[in-house]
C-alpha cells in the first residue's frame, strides 16, 4: 500500500462506503471485497488505511468499542474534509483516467457527489479525450495486414463503445432522466463540530468547491 493513503486505489472507495455508514476495518473489508471484488483487499491493508486515512484527518476514530467475546473494534468516521477530497477525487478521476480503468468505475459510482453541472463537464472532458484518441489511433497505418493491427481495431471498439456511453449518460443527465441526488446525501455527523451539526443537512454536506483539478491529457495507456 502506497506510504501516502490519498495515492492509495483502496482510499476512494474505502471513504464512498464510510459516507454510507461508519464502520471499523473488519466491517469495511468486509464490504469492500462485497462490493468492489477486484480490489481484493485484505483486514490488514484495510486497518493500516484506516490509520492513515485518520493521519490525513479524512477520518476520525471512535474510541475502541468491546461487543461480546470480541477483541476491540474502533469505528471510523468520514470528516468534512474528507468529504471534500472525496468530491475531488471522484471528479478528477472521471476527468483523467485512462479508458476502460477500473479506477473510473470506481469513481463514477460516487459521481452523484458533484454537482450536476461538474459532472455534466467532467463527462463531456472524459469523452472529448476519448473522441481525441479514437481519431489518433484512427491514423495508424492502412498497409498492414489487418491481423497486425487487430489490437488496434478491438482498442477502437472499446473506445467508441465507452465514449457513445458517456454521451448518453450525459445527455440523460442533463434531461432529468436520471435523479440527480449530488446535494442530498447523508454523511455521518459524528465527527462534526457541534456548529457544523446545527447547520441543514444539505448545506453541512456541500462544502465550497475545491479547485478544478488538471485537465492534462493522459498518455494512450496502449504504449
Amino acid at each position: 500500500m502506497p506510504t501516502n493513503a490519498l495515492h492509495s486505489k483502496l482510499s476512494l472507495p474505502a471513504l464512498g462506503l464510510l459516507l454510507e455508514q461508519a464502520d471499523h476495518p473488519y466491517g469495511l473489508t468486509s464490504r469492500l471485497n462485497d462490493r468492489y471484488r477486484h480490489l481484493h483487499a485484505s483486514r490488514s491493508s484495510i486497518t493500516t488505511l484506516a490509520k492513515s486515512l485518520a493521519d490525513a484527518d479524512l477520518v476520525t476514530p471512535r474510541s475502541p468499542e468491546r461487543v461480546g467475546n470480541r477483541p476491540p473494534r474502533t469505528i471510523y468516521d468520514l470528516t468534512e474534509a474528507g468529504f471534500t477530497h472525496m468530491r475531488y477525487r471522484v471528479e478528477e478521476t472521471i476527468r483523467t483516467a485512462p479508458a476502460m480503468d477500473a479506477d473510473f468505475v470506481t469513481a463514477l459510482a460516487y459521481i452523484g457527489l458533484l454537482g450536476k453541472e461538474r459532472a455534466e463537464d467532467a463527462l463531456d472532458e472524459r469523452t472529448r479525450r476519448i473522441r481525441q484518441e479514437i481519431a489518433d489511433l484512427s491514423d495508424s497505418p492502412t498497409d498492414l495486414a489487418e491481423i497486425k493491427m487487430i489490437e488496434v481495431e478491438y482498442w477502437l471498439r472499446m473506445l467508441a463503445s465507452e465514449a457513445s456511453w458517456l454521451e448518453q449518460l450525459r445527455d440523460r443527465i442533463e434531461s432529468g432522466e436520471i435523479e440527480w441526488i449530488g446535494d442530498k446525501p447523508s454523511c455521518s455527523t459524528a465527527s462534526m463540530s457541534p456548529a457544523a451539526r446545527a447547520q441543514p443537512a444539505q448545506s453541512r454536506i456541500a462544502p465550497k468547491e475545491s479547485p478544478r483539478p488538471s485537465t492534462t491529457s493522459q498518455a494512450d495507456p496502449r504504449t
